[in-house]
């Protein structure tokens, strides 16, 4: 039995109750159609005995939330969305977002659609997502993630669906710098996530020829020790360095890397001097391996990130159950370099691997501690937008953003974080993250 059931506004200030309104559902008339483009359209017929005052106020309510519907959608600064709400006896309240009202006189029997015979029956259709939502939502924090490869761990979500990230709230800690640019990624549990750690230190990796491992302070540490990799890079490609999980995680199992990931190098010149670097990645028992994208020019004398790639870990189906586990600790990614002008030395610090599966790229916030920030909003209807803000979260900055299906797996997962400043990535830099998280199901709502 129904206990909720009701059109209302997103504020739930305003609203028509089908369950005690004077136009009622029939409730043999009640269909709902297949789920299409990823929304439902519910049918059903309404019959009211009452006053014609009160019908045509029942009718005018109505309508004003079609208008409303269609002023949501038409103009991005209303904020007043639509709702259709319904909960069972046995179930929490749910929603769903309303795309288009449609209400109509249905003549039946010896009653016209014209009124003064003290009953009326209209015909009604609601298109909405076929998505329900909770009303009230979660929130996950961490208080202090590394800008080098962070993770903070997401817990299973309520429902049937991916959750809806409402807002992302970034925000600077003590003792860190000015971030410009982040990556976010969460890659969900697959077959675990227990041993899988997104930093992957070059230095233990095989060096390329020319290359040595070097004491450098602004390195992330490995094993105690500040180190990266340094070599001279020559006129013609050739491998600057290889790292396979087994060496960067040796006692892990490596069906914890399995996923999709957009790989950030760290690395620095000696001078302003340009070379190429390119990812190329493959099996250590292989002869060769393939590339991953163009070459990526690269001049920068501070430690930066620069994307190489996106590359799936392993390149091929992987269905443990049939083929068995953990067989990918040598899959193996490689850095490789030339230069395109004077002499110049390449320092290789770390990989991040950033997952795809679940993903968001921002720049321009300029997040620093105590004072700007930025959110990232998932709106109602899936447009996803980010704004820097100032400390006291008045709007400063439309910002860079390239969201790819940024939800919260039902599982959890882990989210990886990358970031750097304008001119460099500093080892030390951190942020905190605020996630406001809407749980969504396919039916019914727990």
């Amino acid at each position: 039995m129904a206990t909720v059931h009701r059109i209302t506004n997103v504020g739930q200030t305003a609203s028509y109750d089908f369950l005690t309104g004077v136009l009622s559902p029939i409730v043999e008339t009640w269909q709902i159609s297949p789920a299409q483009n990823d929304r439902v359209i519910e049918t059903m017929e309404l019959s009211a005995r009452d006053t014609d005052a009160n019908i045509m106020a029942a009718v005018q309510t109505i309508d004003e939330f079609a208008e409303a519907v269609r002023l949501f959608f038409e103009n991005k600064s209303q904020g007043n969305s639509i709702w259709y709400e319904y909960k069972a006896t046995a179930e929490g309240s749910k929603r769903a977002l309303i795309y288009s009202i449609n209400l109509k006189p249905l003549p039946r029997s010896y009653y016209t659609p014209i009124l003064g015979t003290g009953a009326a029956f209209y015909a009604l259709a609601i298109e909405r997502d076929a998505i329900w939502e909770t009303y009230a939502g979660t929130t996950a924090t961490d208080t202090n993630n590394s800008c080098l490869g962070g993770v903070m761990t997401l817990a299973a979500q309520a429902g049937g669906l991916p959750s809806r990230i409402s807002s992302a709230v970034i925000t600077g800690v003590a003792a860190g710098g000015t971030l410009d640019r982040l990556w976010l990624g969460i890659r969900p549990v697959n077959s675990g996530l227990s041993d899988f750690n997104p930093l992957l230190e070059l230095e233990l990796g095989t060096p390329g020829t020319g290359f040595a491992t070097a004491t450098d302070a602004d390195a992330s540490p490995a094993a105690g020790a500040n180190n990266s990799l340094v070599g001279a890079v020559g006129t013609s490609a050739a491998k600057a360095v290889g790292i396979t999980i087994v060496q960067a995680a040796p006692a892990a199992v490596s069906d914890d890397f399995v996923g999709r990931y957009l790989v950030l190098l760290r690395a620095k010149l000696s001078a302003g001097n340009q070379v190429l670097l390119q990812m190329k990645c493959g099996f250590s028992s292989a002869a060769t391996f393939a590339p991953v994208g163009e070459p990526r020019p690269f001049s920068a004398t501070a430690y930066r990130f620069i994307e190489m790639g996106e590359i799936s870990i392993p390149p091929f189906s992987y269905r443990t159950g049939a083929q068995g586990p953990d067989m990918l600790k040598n899959f193996e990614i490689q850095i490789w370099a030339e230069r395109t002008g004077a002499a110049v030395n390449l320092s290789v610090d770390c990989l991040v691997l950033v997952p795809t599966d679940h993903f968001v790229y921002t720049a321009g916030a300029a997040i620093v501690a105590g004072g700007a920030r930025e959110r990232i909003y998932t709106f109602e209807d899936g447009e996803i937008q980010a704004v820097g803000l100032s400390s006291s979260d008045e709007p400063n900055v439309n910002i860079e953003c390239h969201p790819r299906n940024w939800n919260i797996p039902i599982g959890g997962g882990s989210l990886v974080v990358a970031g750097e400043r304008t001119a460099s990535q500093v080892i030390s830099d951190a942020v905190s993250i605020v996630l406001n998280i809407t749980n969504r199901h396919r039916t019914h709502l727990e």
